[in-house]
């Protein structure tokens, strides 16, 4: 009778399943210290066997609507350039390269973009000659920063070099007669009147106090900090009316 119920005990219990790695439910289980390593392997499993199914079924439904839809060719954005519609507007900056004898220099043909970046390349190749007043440096250098930049500040860079423009003519007289006292001719064109005075006053220094003939190495304000170059014009059209280049020095300490 034993026998017979023991028999029937085990006849209800329920057949333990063999999973898909070889183990029991209860193997799968029954060592603690692998149990949550098991369980991550097998949420893994089914994600990517679910990520896979939900592929394909996209890809389904995609398929013809994409034969659909008619492909458009990609448009290049514009690059940005400085656009500015009259030649007028940068009149003030001929005035200034005719006031440096720089005007044979640059070409003047083409769009006002282009004769911008002719004037901003002939500047920049004069900027850092030595030995020459530092003044002259300090000049280039605020032009520089003073050309069009296609904002509303625009306005006031005219507005700043042609106040430079201006008050060039007492400091081009000085080194004409700077030059007529070691009995050399003037060219009527500051950036060469500047290097010959230069090259004269490194051989046999002027009375006085000495010009500066080295590079202007002062940090100048940025391209769009207009309160601050004003400031540096001002500075420098005050040294211009001087008659040596002590004013410049003392502003760059």
């Amino acid at each position: 009778l034993g026998d017979a119920h023991e028999a029937m005990l085990e006849a209800m219990e329920p057949e333990e399943q063999i999973r898909e790695d070889g183990m029991t439910d209860n193997e799968f289980w029954e060592d603690e210290k692998w149990s949550a390593t098991r369980w991550r392997w097998w949420r893994e499993r089914e994600a990517r066997a679910l990520a896979k199914q939900t592929e394909k079924a996209a890809d389904a439904n995609m398929e013809p609507a994409l034969e659909d839809v008619e492909t458009e060719p990609l448009q290049q954005k514009p690059s940005k350039s400085i656009e500015v519609s009259d030649s007028a507007n940068i009149e003030h900056l001929h005035i200034m390269m005719k006031k440096l004898g720089l005007s044979n220099e640059y070409s003047q043909d083409g769009g006002v973009a282009n004769q911008i970046s002719e004037i901003r390349r002939c500047l920049a190749k004069n900027v850092g000659k030595e030995p020459r007043d530092i003044r002259v440096d300090r000049l280039l250098r605020l032009i520089l920063r003073l050309l069009p930049q296609s904002n509303e500040q625009d306005g006031r860079r005219k507005v700043l070099i042609m106040k430079l423009a201006t008050g060039l003519k007492r400091y081009q007289n000085w080194i004409k007669r700077r030059l007529e006292a070691r009995h050399k001719a003037g060219k009527d064109n500051l950036i060469l009147d500047s290097e010959t005075l230069g090259n004269a006053l490194q051989r046999i220094p002027g009375p006085g106090f000495k010009v500066p003939l080295e590079k202007d190495e002062k940090v100048l304000p940025g391209f769009d900090e207009i309160e601050e170059l004003s400031a540096e014009v001002e500075i420098l059209l005050s040294t211009l009316n001087l008659d040596s280049a002590s004013g410049v020095v003392v502003s760059a300490q």
